[in-house]
């Protein structure tokens, strides 16, 4: 098993990649703040600079992170310094009976950090199990202050995949759309509010009048326009992804690995053939991309897509896989 990295050492990375010029850091995981030196890697992280080519000059870079709140680092201080920074924090927001958590003191975290004046995002997945407990999940945070929702699905490889619960259930188009625009007359009925839909949910599927008002996320940029580092140091196109390009020794010969190629060559070869001739096609993922590269002999793994795009009976329409 793969040694993770200390403190020290993830702060070294941050400040390799920053002179490589990359421009913008999220801490992820996994739950980051489960690092014993979360604290210092975050400060660490928005107080980075990066070199500006365009500008010839030295930049803060931006600093974000995806969390579930369950912690106690985050105190008021913390959340106060967080806002001090500009540092974007999406919190998720899944009921304890998905996650087994203390979705309570989630809530308390983000009601401290709305506060303090942090930007905060509710992040919530649409999953077969919590379909009767996600506008439950927004209300809550939307009662604590959050204005910002993004509406996620599950991720077709990893836990995404064989976790029970967290595998799709049959639920179509009809259904989906039914759900976001309840949470969108939920949402954008606050001054401000908005509600975005991940970008690794085809567009298609919500492209009605009904949702117009939804914000669809652009095409997704793993291994293209974002890396992720993991915490063994090891570089993948993202936190998803089986596909090892290098270590942050040597990001310039990651990037160019055959293995980050390959991944890039496959996200294109690999979409479903009726995603060649949507309208969406230059503005979305078609899916996972990190779904696409899994199975050796090529085929679509992503089976939110490939169940029923591939079906001009159904066109548009998204099914489920059903629990075992």
């Amino acid at each position: 098993m793969a040694t993770e990295l200390t403190g020290e050492q993830w702060n070294s990375v941050i400040d390799d990649l920053a002179k490589f010029g990359i421009s913008s850091f999220c801490l992820t995981g996994g739950e980051p703040s489960m690092h014993p030196d979360f604290v210092s890697i975050v400060k660490h992280m928005c107080e980075a600079t990066y070199f500006n080519y365009c500008t010839l000059s030295a930049c803060g870079v931006g600093a974000s992170m995806i969390t579930n709140g369950d912690s106690d680092v985050f105190t008021a201080e913390f959340c106060e310094y967080l806002a001090s920074q500009g540092c974007q924090v999406s919190i998720s927001l899944l009921d304890d009976q998905i996650t087994a958590g203390d979705l309570e003191r989630t809530l308390c975290t983000a009601a401290r950090m709305v506060k303090a004046g942090v930007s905060v995002t509710g992040n919530v997945t649409l999953c077969g199990a919590n379909i009767n407990l996600v506008s439950s999940s927004v209300q809550k945070g939307m009662n604590v202050g959050i204005k910002h929702f993004m509406i996620m699905r599950p991720m077709p490889v990893g836990r995404g995949k064989t976790r029970q619960g967290l595998r799709f259930i049959s639920m179509d188009a009809a259904t989906i759309r039914s759900i976001l625009q309840h949470l969108r007359d939920m949402v954008c009925s606050v001054d401000g509010g908005t509600i975005t839909l991940g970008c690794t949910t085809p567009q298609c599927i919500v492209d009605t009048p009904d949702v117009e008002d939804l914000v669809i996320g652009s095409e997704c940029g793993c291994g293209t326009q974002t890396i992720c580092v993991d915490p063994a140091g090891l570089l993948r196109p993202c936190t998803t992804s089986a596909v090892i390009g290098g270590t942050v020794d040597d990001v310039a010969a990651a990037l160019a690995s055959p293995e980050f190629g390959e991944f890039r060559s496959a996200i294109g070869a690999n979409r479903p053939a009726k995603c060649n001739s949507c309208k969406h096609k230059e503005q979305c993922s078609s899916g996972c991309p990190a779904g696409w590269v899994v199975r050796s002999d090529g085929t679509v793994c992503d089976h939110l897509v490939a169940a029923e795009l591939e079906n001009d009976e159904a066109a548009g329409v998204c099914t489920y896989e059903a629990d075992k």
